[in-house]
């Protein structure tokens, strides 16, 4: 490639590591406009540049950008090595790992199918590149909830990458991790835990206490602690979880922020669960601010959070009125006692608990901040009069 080309990526990709988004996109698009100057648009350096700037933008959340140029690329090499090149392998999973990404599950694994059409003529079943396309496919197959075929991809990827790889090798741990995920999706109790507990080892042997990867380890863990009814303990997982994501990490934001907003989901459920309502609601917090930031208001995952959000305030109006009503009697009392100053004070922790989970635009806030209003007047003109 093109020297110039080339450090144009190279400070862009720079750029991209130290959060300086908008000119990493700069820069990439710089290099582009290089190599396309001087090798002309249908050549595979062009697309093979074309790709790296699609997973770029693809791990800044430019999703349809991404796409674009991904497809772009896979245009370019298709016309130019013709259909069936391994060189479209590569094009073809990023592809599928975007509309991933996006929700699309039905366009993902159509790319993820074609490019392991090609691995499978040209490398075979038993290599490691093919494992690795059936195993993003069975992900995929995951997010549909259809674990039990989830879990014989894996069983099967596993097999093939216990006779490959060494006993040790890292790779393993990742494949016991996935397949642990399948079956406790099966609610496959006593297999999971042998399966995330062999994963959660060899991560910590090989990359230490901080890995990104660990987000996906203790959520999983966590989840299983969850079912078994053990909330505490569940609840330590999700903040190791927690604590690992929101650390500083080279790394692409969907690889450690979606398993982060997770463990966000899972530990506002645990508090819900222990009626810790004021915990719950800074939890589901992070963790919808998260998929909105990384996936947008419009991602189908995020739709669903938002839902299943609302859906759960909603269900909370009972308690909240027990929570309230404590405060408004005892502001009552104070009030007829004429002690209006812990009268406001009583019922603005009434106000603060009725804004913070529904909102100011709901009724229920709307009359407590009415109630609220009433008895500052009240305590502005017993200051005035007592003067």
């Amino acid at each position: 490639m093109s020297d110039k080309s080339d450090l144009f990526m190279s400070k862009g990709c720079h750029c991209h590591n130290h959060g300086n988004l908008e000119e990493a996109r700069e820069m990439w698009e710089k290099s582009l406009k290089i190599l396309v100057q001087e090798r002309g648009e249908d050549d595979p350096l062009v697309a093979a540049r074309l790709v790296e700037i699609g997973v770029g933008l693809r791990d800044q959340g430019k999703h349809e950008e991404s796409i674009e140029k991904l497809e772009r690329a896979l245009g370019i090499q298709m016309k130019v090595l013709g259909e069936d090149d391994p060189a479209l392998v590569w094009t073809l999973k990023h592809i599928g790992l975007e509309f991933k990404h996006q929700g699309k599950f039905e366009e993902s694994m159509k790319n993820l199918e074609r490019a392991l059409e090609i691995q499978l003529a040209t490398l075979g079943e038993n290599h490691l590149d093919t494992v690795n396309t059936f195993m993003h496919m069975a992900y995929v197959f995951q997010q549909q909830d259809n674990h039990e075929k989830a879990e014989k991809i894996y069983r099967n990827c596993l097999e093939i990458q216990l006779q490959i790889l060494p006993p040790d090798h890292p790779d393993l741990g990742i494949a016991y991790g996935a397949l642990g995920s399948a079956l406790q999706g099966q609610r496959k109790t006593a297999e999971t835990i042998k399966m995330l507990k062999m994963s959660l080892k060899s991560t910590l042997k090989h990359y230490g206490e901080w890995h990104p990867r660990l987000v996906t380890e203790y959520i999983n863990i966590g989840t299983l602690l969850e079912d078994e009814g053990k909330l505490d303990e569940a609840e330590k997982m999700m903040k190791k979880a927690i604590e690992i994501g929101t650390a500083k990490h080279e790394t692409n934001a969907h690889e450690i922020g979606i398993p982060t907003a997770s463990a966000y989901e899972h530990l506002a459920a645990i508090y819900l669960a222990q009626d810790r309502l004021q915990d719950y609601i800074v939890a589901i917090g992070e963790s919808l601010k998260m998929y909105r930031r990384l996936l947008g208001d419009d991602h189908p995952r995020t739709q669903d959070k938002m839902a299943k959000h609302q859906k759960c305030l909603e269900n909370m109006v009972g308690p909240l009125r027990l929570y309230s009503s404590k405060h408004e009697n005892l502001a009552a009392v104070y009030l007829e006692q004429g002690r209006l100053q812990d009268a406001v004070v009583e019922n603005g922790k009434s106000l603060k608990m009725h804004r913070r989970l529904l909102g100011d635009e709901h009724p229920l806030t709307q009359e407590s901040m009415r109630i609220h209003r009433r008895y500052l007047e009240m305590l502005v003109e017993q200051r005035n009069g007592s003067k």
